[in-house]
């Protein structure tokens, strides 16, 4: 009955919405075993965040003026949105084997090199010195151990999983004759055929793959480049629009939310610090997707940047800040040498976020250091509005814009 108050469900029989039900419910039975299935052979579950920018009104059909960025928001990710993605993936798992049948020297594919060792270097290391064992000799040891050593702690995972992604090869198209067949493996997905089928009128490669796939099964004409210099020639091509395209989306991430910032800043929030460095440490606030750095060289605290130290200023001698791979500590000076306060890796502190134009900022941003919580590790935050109310989902203001959101698929 409450599901029928909803206009798409007006006049719709309280028999016809219980079938309904039954039938949604069947497909997330499937997809969430095809999800396990695909864990089991060593999918990994990485993350990207992709930004909700909301806009005033009266933007409608105009120019974008900087007045109108009215809110920032991590996107919410829906468990109905990973059924979807299972069946996409499993549709483009399909057609890939098909056309790769067919077309043995020319289909057009889709792989993720496996990673150099090497390439987790700094993710291994930030994960071990907070007592984390990460094994990142295949896809499903990285897969299995991040989640064992995360159980509970839901956004420094997050983290990790970004730090994951950032440290692997992009996925990247390419033509079955030009690479063996032991080349063609998806790591992300533990696929051993992928391509991009399910997506046509929004990507290029799938228009492609739809033309293979029709004259594979005979119900279109053979395409005329189906040889592979030209199937190599369009996925370099398609590959580089591709690198592109993450550009801007990164770039027009950081224009709207620095706009956001400019306006309504200085915004507190809630971060995880890690990567410690010789002037500061970075910090990941999942609430705005940013991960920035916080400056606390000697320029930055004799300007007063970071409220946090102020309380330090009555020690005494006063203070000094020693940083090192791992924490952030404040000591006293004049030899005594008190540990008056400490911030280590994956400890959450709390920061305030502004619009800047100095170009030195990550992004236009700057991020100084308000409070620190030291020992409270992060968790759970990334399971905030995971049980956001359906119909203000259904009824969400239409002037929204979402960008970010690259991923390796």
């Amino acid at each position: 009955a409450k599901v029928a108050r909803f206009a798409p469900f007006a006049g719709v029989s309280q028999d016809d919405l219980a079938q309904l039900r039954r039938d949604i419910g069947l497909l997330v039975g499937f997809g969430r075993a095809l999800k396990e299935k695909r864990r089991a052979r060593g999918a990994l579950e990485l993350h990207s965040d992709e930004m909700r920018v909301q806009f005033s009104e009266g933007t409608a059909g105009s120019a974008v003026a900087t007045s109108s960025v009215v809110g920032l928001s991590a996107k919410v990710q829906l468990e109905m949105m990973d059924i979807v993605a299972e069946f996409m993936i499993l549709a483009n798992e399909a057609v890939a084997e098909r056309v790769y049948v067919a077309y043995p020297e020319a289909a057009l594919l889709r792989r993720h090199p496996l990673p150099r060792n090497e390439a987790f270097e700094d993710l291994v290391r930030v994960a071990t010195l907070r007592g984390y064992a990460l094994d990142t000799s295949s896809n499903a040891g990285l897969a299995a151990s991040l989640s064992a050593a995360m159980v509970g702690d839901g956004e420094t995972l997050q983290l990790l999983r970004q730090l994951a992604t950032a440290a692997m090869s992009e996925a990247v198209y390419f033509s079955t004759g030009s690479v063996a067949e032991d080349e063609f493996y998806h790591y992300g997905l533990a696929a051993a055929y992928y391509t991009h089928f399910t997506s046509p009128i929004r990507r290029y490669a799938d228009v492609m793959v739809h033309r293979e796939l029709l004259a594979a099964v005979g119900d279109g004409p053979v395409v005329p480049s189906l040889a592979n210099r030209g199937v190599e020639l369009l996925a370099a091509h398609l590959n580089d629009r591709n690198r592109v395209a993450k550009a801007a989306q990164r770039d027009s991430v950081d224009l709207f939310r620095n706009l956001y910032f400019k306006l309504h800043g200085p915004v507190e929030a809630s971060g995880v610090a890690y990567s410690f460095f010789d002037n500061g440490f970075e910090v990941y606030v999942a609430e705005y997707g940013l991960r920035a750095p916080v400056y606390v060289s000697a320029t930055e605290l004799a300007g007063g940047e970071h409220p946090w130290f102020a309380q330090f200023e009555s020690s005494g001698s006063g203070y000094a800040v020693e940083l090192d791979a791992g924490s952030l500590r404040v000591v006293a000076r004049g030899g005594s040498d008190a540990e008056l306060a400490r911030i280590e890796l994956f400890d959450r502190v709390r920061v305030s976020i502004s619009g800047s134009d100095a170009l030195a900022r990550v992004g236009g941003i700057a991020v100084s250091l308000v409070g620190a919580d030291a020992g409270d590790r992060a968790g759970g935050a990334s399971e905030r509005g995971q049980q956001a109310d359906f119909r203000e989902l259904l009824n969400a203001d239409r002037r929204v814009a979402r960008v970010g959101g690259s991923g390796y698929a």
